[in-house]
């Protein structure tokens, strides 16, 4: 669906106030002081962008970054960073240096911190990932269909998991009540006295990637972006940053989702923030989530140019033929989540009326967005084993 509120009010305060260029550049020198950080990888895909019609299809990868395979610690290591200098800060009455923190000159009195959240599996793992590094202590909750991969993933790095009987909402609602108990600094939407800004400095942290595919593309404006929803903070970065960056001025941003978990393609279609108008779940676990960030549309609602929705089917006929290299492209490790952004693609482009809609022509330079390698081998391996559809392509 084409966003009717698309650029029809311009970047104003509501969405500087989330997403600016000091923000941003704040969030950049953070993140990039981390001794693992490097860019990751912008593929070009040159037989599939010829067998979809358009000029040129690029995906940014980021089944690299930082060892972890997702997107996901990009935005909590800024927010992480900044929450444990804030408190010593606070404790010992003296500026704390992100260069000593990362070089664990803290480290006795970080283990005295605990972070917390709800995850599907990424954001638990990157939360993990920077605790760890800054020495703090780790909380996890997890719905009960994540799995069992997953979890030993984020175990491995000393987190604490629980494990929730019900759908990711549950789990959030969990994570809420027993940090409020514990005194733990939840790191996700919830807003807590004294971190206000956890949300924003994820969602500065996300950004990241944008910049990345901007310094990457070498005489090349990118039209479109495509983008997996979920929450809705990664899209809402990607979209925030091309809105306020001049270079190639602002690709047209498309966020996927999976038809059972479709609050973003709600609220396009509402005019407001809404939930999802299913509660089934999907292959694309990554992407269930109930109801968006609310800080994310915030700039959505205007920055987003469109929002479709993709089958579980979709998604793994693309999965298959990606990861196997079908298409005639080399084939690269995508997972069940991180496929949503090309099978969005793929499904648009086999129609004719939707890529009219989407304004997507021979003349088009598409970037997709991998948000996550391989997580769970085993999975993926019962995934691309079931028994295969003839592809439309």
């Amino acid at each position: 669906m084409r966003n009717p509120s698309y650029k029809k009010e311009i970047y104003g305060p509501s969405q500087v106030a989330l997403f600016d260029t000091k923000s941003f550049n704040s969030a950049y020198s953070v993140v990039t002081s981390l001794p693992d950080y490097a860019e990751t990888p912008l593929i070009q895909f040159p037989r599939l962008a010829a067998i979809l019609g358009i000029s040129s299809l690029h995906c940014k990868y980021e089944g690299e970054r930082f060892g972890g395979s997702s997107f996901k610690a990009l935005g909590l290591s800024s927010a992480v960073i900044v929450a444990v200098a804030r408190i010593l800060n606070k404790r010992l009455g003296v500026p704390v240096e992100v260069r000593d923190l990362v070089a664990g000159k803290f480290k006795d009195k970080t283990s005295s911190i605990t972070f917390s959240a709800a995850s599907s599996g990424n954001h638990g793992y990157a939360l993990a990932w920077i605790s760890k590094q800054l020495g703090a202590n780790c909380k996890i909750y997890l719905p009960k269909d994540v799995s069992n991969n997953r979890k030993l993933r984020i175990q491995s790095l000393g987190a604490e998991v629980i494990s929730v009987e019900g759908k990711f909402d549950f789990a959030v609602e969990l994570c809420t009540q027993q940090s409020q108990v514990h005194g733990d600094v939840v790191i996700s939407n919830l807003v807590q006295d004294g971190f206000e800004d956890i949300p924003k400095l994820i969602m500065n942290g996300y950004g990241i990637i944008a910049k990345e595919i901007s310094d990457q593309l070498t005489g090349i404006n990118p039209t479109h972006i495509f983008v997996g929803g979920g929450g809705g903070r990664f899209a809402a970065s990607i979209a925030a940053f091309y809105s306020i960056e001049t270079r190639f001025g602002s690709p047209k941003i498309v966020v996927v989702e999976p038809e059972e978990s479709d609050g973003i393609f709600q609220s396009v279609k509402n005019g407001s923030l809404s939930v999802s108008s299913s509660d089934g779940g999907s292959i694309m676990t990554g992407l269930v989530v109930k109801k968006p960030s609310p800080i994310a549309w915030e700039i959505l609602k205007h920055n987003a140019f469109a929002s479709i929705t993709i089958s579980d089917a979709m998604a793994l006929e693309v999965l298959k033929a990606v990861c196997g290299g079908s298409y005639g492209d080399p084939p690269i490790a995508i997972g069940e989540t991180g496929i949503a952004a090309i099978a969005g693609l793929v499904s648009v482009a086999r129609s004719t009326l939707m890529r009219n809609e989407l304004e997507i022509n021979e003349d088009s330079n598409i970037v997709v967005v991998a948000c996550e390698g391989v997580i769970d081998q085993d999975l993926l391996d019962a995934l691309l084993t079931e028994p295969r559809n003839p592809s439309d392509l």
